[in-house]
């Protein structure tokens, strides 16, 4: 494993590594991004992301917590021509997805704080949103943004119809708080939701829209679609998916 570069700043130290054609990028030794353009969706935490969205046609696309950019060049391969912004509280990270990750020039990549930045968007705007927003406190990968109603009421708001917003939750535990959020956001029973998970992660990556996310129509989109990858992992197991109640 080589080391492509490294930086200290603000009380964080950064770390992009590469091995063969993977590069990772690492803040305080917590891997936060993670992409190979040879071999996009290789088994990797971050292909969860993108389980549900082959059912309908995507064109504006909100990422926030960009990291690396794995999500958005995973997006960008599957989806080409699709309108990208990304939002990054750490300008250190927008640096290296550019640099490092080779984040297309055509996506707008933005340094800002996404609770403030959002307040400033227009309600349905967005066909998907990815929610992945996260920091480490001792070396652990956590959620920084809160999932509470205000939270969820404010993304769901930003969808179009049957649009859909996927949040990645570090555990169990968070996504039992962030699920009892839920269940208080009014207008809630018109919604669909999809458990992503990875066999060897404790992330819990939840699909929400008002399209069908049962098992057998994600699975029949993803089959119908060019890229084959993501089926032959869930088959494998390496990935799971699969239709939940709140």
């Amino acid at each position: 494993m080589a080391v492509l570069w490294q930086h200290q700043s603000v009380g964080k130290r950064y770390r992009v590594t590469q091995a063969g054609q993977t590069v990772r990028l690492y803040r305080d030794d917590v891997c936060h991004s993670q992409w190979n353009p040879r071999n996009p969706f290789s088994g990797h935490l971050w292909d969860l992301f993108c389980l549900s969205l082959f059912q309908h046609k995507i064109e504006n696309v909100c990422v926030l917590g960009v990291g690396g950019g794995t999500v958005i060049n995973a997006l960008m391969s599957l989806f080409p021509g699709v309108n990208i912004v990304g939002v990054d509280l750490d300008k250190v990270h927008l640096y290296i997805a550019r640099e490092f990750f080779s984040v297309s020039k055509s996506c707008c990549l933005v340094h800002a704080d996404a609770n403030d930045w959002l307040k400033k968007q227009k309600p349905q705007t967005y066909d998907v949103i990815i929610d992945d927003i996260f920091s480490e406190v001792n070396k652990i990968p956590v959620r920084a943004v809160e999932s509470n109603v205000s939270w969820f009421v404010k993304l769901l708001s930003m969808l179009k119809t049957n649009g859909t917003l996927v949040t990645n939750f570090a555990d169990k535990h968070e996504w039992k708080h962030a699920r009892e959020s839920l269940t208080q956001v009014a207008d809630i029973d018109m919604y669909q939701f999809g458990m992503a998970r990875h066999v060897h992660c404790e992330n819990r990556v939840v699909h929400i829209s008002q399209r069908d996310l049962s098992t057998k129509q994600v699975r029949y989109q993803m089959r119908a679609s060019q890229n084959k990858s993501l089926d032959r992992l869930l088959d494998k197991g390496v990935l799971q998916y699969r239709k939940i109640r709140v």
